[in-house]
């Protein structure tokens, strides 16, 4: 058996889900790296613990569970929230984002790194050199309130259709067998 064959769906979208959201990150990271000046304090945030010990740890450390993964200091403190094709906004996130919203900061949800840029670019982040936005899809757009997301990746569509399918099926076979189960404990009885 395969990996994928041992593994459930949920976790295996998990695990795609989070392989996406780092490899977008580490693009993003480069290109930030490339395009802020030196004035503009940036940094990437790692908050997610490995174990229950680490967790409780860095929560009394003041670590704070929904800290976007990238805050930004250019005369206000913007937060950069990266999510994968399919990710939500967590409710501890959702509680960070009003916080800093309350504060005067700013924060955006992005699904890619030219979404990203582009959202620095909208709030007049300041480049090194020019730098012209790219056209964006409509899923890829930057949204400052998560309950705007409305449009989604064709392929998470196709995902979420398929594994409906498939749940439909297991349900299919679930009924069939508990009737059968029901027809033989009759025939048994009589």
């Amino acid at each position: 058996m395969t990996r994928s064959e041992v593994t459930s769906l949920p976790a295996q979208r998990r695990r795609q889900a989070r392989q996406w959201e780092w490899a977008e990150q580490i693009a993003l990271a480069e290109q930030l790296a490339e395009l802020l000046p030196p004035g503009v304090f940036w940094t990437s945030i790692d908050n997610q613990p490995w174990s229950k010990v680490a967790g409780i740890r860095r929560k009394r450390r003041g670590c704070r569970a929904g800290t976007p993964d990238i805050l930004l200091l250019c005369g206000r403190l913007i937060g950069l929230e990266l999510k994968s094709l399919s990710g939500r906004v967590s409710r501890a996130q959702e509680e960070v984002r009003l916080q800093i919203l309350r504060a005067g900061g700013m924060w955006v949800m992005v699904r890619t790194a030219r979404a990203a840029l582009v959202a620095l670019h909208r709030l007049g982040v300041p480049f090194r050199r020019a730098w012209k936005p790219p056209a964006l899809e409509p899923w890829e757009e930057p949204v400052s309130d998560p309950a705007q997301v409305t449009v989604w990746h064709p392929e998470v569509l196709r995902q979420w259709r398929d594994d409906k399918k498939q749940w439909r099926l297991r349900q299919q076979r679930v009924r069939k067998a508990a009737k059968l189960a029901a027809e033989r404990d009759d025939a048994a009885r009589r």
